[in-house]
């Protein structure tokens, strides 16, 4: 699955707040964290990727990024 961006959707760790749902640039850094919340184990959060039963979070820095509009995915 990808973002309007057309980054591919992957299981992502945050320093101390467990994983979550997000995209990297071209350099391999963070781009964005689509997922509201944080999931505590790895496992879960590929589940709810590949499920697609995650709530895509909105915030300003995605509508930023996809010029206003929500993050958007595709298959």
């Amino acid at each position: 699955m990808k973002c309007k961006k057309g980054y591919e959707l992957k299981v992502l760790s945050g320093n101390l707040s467990g994983f979550y749902i997000g995209t990297l640039c071209e350099e391999g850094l963070p781009n964005c964290r689509l997922s509201l919340g944080y999931f505590s184990t790895r496992d879960s959060c590929e589940r709810s990727l590949q499920d697609n039963t995650f709530v895509v979070r909105r915030c300003p820095e995605n509508d930023y990024c996809n010029g206003d509009g929500d993050c958007g995915l595709t298959d």
